[in-house]
């Protein structure tokens, strides 16, 4: 989360976790601002759903996707990437422990 040289960085070396205004960006050119969208996108985001922070379960595969992004709006929450079949935002936050899906970007 705080960048290429963090530790707590799950990308490969030279690459890091888009920002909320990156993927902001990357919404804002999906010919649609919904799952549609997200999977039609160079990227081909699938709605994966997420992994439960207090059980593990995973939850909601095939109708919730969720990326993580590297922007921190509290100790326990960052901004992330959303969507569902009708709509997608980056603008909300999610507690940090949840098991969000990422896509690591090249720095």
């Amino acid at each position: 989360w705080q960048g290429t040289d963090g530790v707590n960085n799950p990308c490969p070396d030279g690459y890091r976790l888009p920002t909320e205004l990156e993927w902001e960006e990357e919404v804002n050119s999906w010919s649609s601002e919904d799952a549609n969208g997200a999977y039609g996108s160079v990227l081909k985001l699938p709605m994966a759903g997420y992994r439960k922070f207090d059980n593990g379960v995973v939850e909601r595969e095939g109708t919730y996707g969720s990326y993580l992004s590297s922007t921190i709006n509290s100790a326990k929450r960052a901004k992330h990437l959303y969507f569902y079949n009708t709509f997608a935002t980056s603008q909300v936050s999610i507690i940090r422990s949840q098991g969000e899906s990422i896509r690591c970007i090249k720095d």
